[in-house]
């Protein structure tokens, strides 16, 4: 601490404050003083003044163990910790293996020209890929009716129309085609459906998550409009939907990519009326006359899950009256053997009663019970075993 030839002054108490510093010139020193804003003088220096090279923007100090380019006294660097100077041109840093090494950085190009001519990463770097295409805009939106033999007929727009349901995508915004004086404050998602749906040239809404704003959008917006991200918005696309399916053709519509779509091969003949099924050819009194029968098989199905129904029910009604006389079967059956056991009692010792006439008739009738319940517990059983 002390100058040239001074006079070394000793003490057991830790009364010594320094603190360690990065500098942008390029030199580690240790100073007196509890901080730089209080700078008692000169410790040691790395005497590195210069020799740094690149900034390195990982290694800034705000990136720190501590947020800056000094430490204090008793501060401490555990394995990967670092300080680095200001600009990140040097860096401190305690490694795995015990070492505390000073560093600094330098870069360098990692290109190469490759065997096809084309320029490339060398050692270590990173792979980078490009898609030629990521999809064919031209597709979104459309409807297509696809028969069995893989061939594609597009529904003309007047045989689309629009659900109720909804496909949402998070922190996104479709800009433009607003419908004018829609958009409404003080709203929810369900409110917000509720609009659209009351309104035949509604396509979606974006809803602002942050303001609980509603604004309904028009036939351009996303999938046929662009889309871009944006925190707190969420885009609601309104599910299309077939007005007018094919007679034995579901009205669902199953979202595929657009170059799935694309690889369908195209029908040569236009969908029209009658979608390229084999009713292509019936007269009109025909169709009216398979219209009349779908509907007829409709009713009939209907009729039959109907019907269907009310046998499960009862099913269960047998079932359930069955275990009861089941359990009332089997007290009978335990009364029977307790009079059993009680006339067995009376006739081993007293063999001349059994000539009076009331106990003989007693245990007769008993038998007879005997035999009937078990009749009729038999029925039972036959009838489970039928049902199953």
């Amino acid at each position: 601490m002390g100058g040239p030839s001074s006079n070394a002054i000793y003490s057991t108490d830790a009364t010594g404050i320094y603190y360690l510093i990065l500098q942008d010139d390029g030199n580690m020193c240790i100073y007196k003083g509890s901080s730089p804003d209080d700078n008692q003088g000169l410790i040691w220096s790395a005497d590195t003044t210069g020799k740094q090279q690149q900034i390195n923007s990982i290694y800034t100090s705000d990136k720190g163990k501590y947020g800056k380019n000094w430490i204090a006294s008793t501060s401490t660097l555990s394995a990967g910790d670092f300080v680095g100077s200001t600009d990140g041109s040097i860096y401190l840093i305690m490694q795995s293996d015990g070492n505390l090494l000073l560093y600094t950085s330098t870069s360098n190009e990692n290109c190469k020209k490759m065997s096809d001519g084309n320029t490339g990463g060398g050692s270590y770097a990173n792979a980078l890929y490009e898609f030629s295409s990521v999809g064919i805009p031209a597709n979104l939106g459309k409807v297509a009716y696809i028969d069995s033999n893989s061939a594609l007929y597009p529904y003309p727009d007047s045989n689309l129309g629009l659900s109720n349901d909804y496909t949402k995508f998070s922190d996104y915004d479709s800009t433009g085609n607003d419908l004018l004086g829609a958009s409404f404050t003080n709203a929810t998602v369900d409110s917000c459906k509720t609009a659209c749906n009351d309104n035949t040239d509604c396509y979606g809404f974006i809803f602002d998550t942050q303001t609980n704003t509603c604004n309904p959008k028009g036939k351009g917006m996303y999938p046929v409009g662009a889309r871009q991200t944006y925190n707190g918005y969420d885009l609601y696309n309104r599910t299309p939907k077939i007005t007018k399916p094919p007679i034995g053709v579901s009205d669902k519509i199953t979202n595929i990519d657009s170059v799935l779509y694309q690889n369908y091969v195209k029908s040569n003949s236009d969908l029209g009326t009658k979608y390229g099924l084999s009713l292509a050819n019936a007269n009109s009194i025909e169709q009216q006359q398979l219209d009349q029968l779908k509907t007829r098989l409709d009713q009939i199905s209907q009729q039959l899950t109907d019907n269907t129904n009310s046998l499960n029910s009862d099913g269960v009604k047998v079932v359930d009256q069955s275990i009861l006389q089941t359990n009332s079967i089997g007290g009978y059956l335990k009364d029977y053997k307790n009079t059993n056991t009680k006339i067995r009692d009376y006739t081993s010792g007293m063999d001349n009663i059994l000539h009076e006439s009331d106990i003989t008739i007693l245990k007769e009738n008993y038998n007879y019970l005997y035999w009937s319940i078990l009749t009729i517990e038999t029925v039972l059983v036959t009838m489970n075993i039928f049902k199953n």
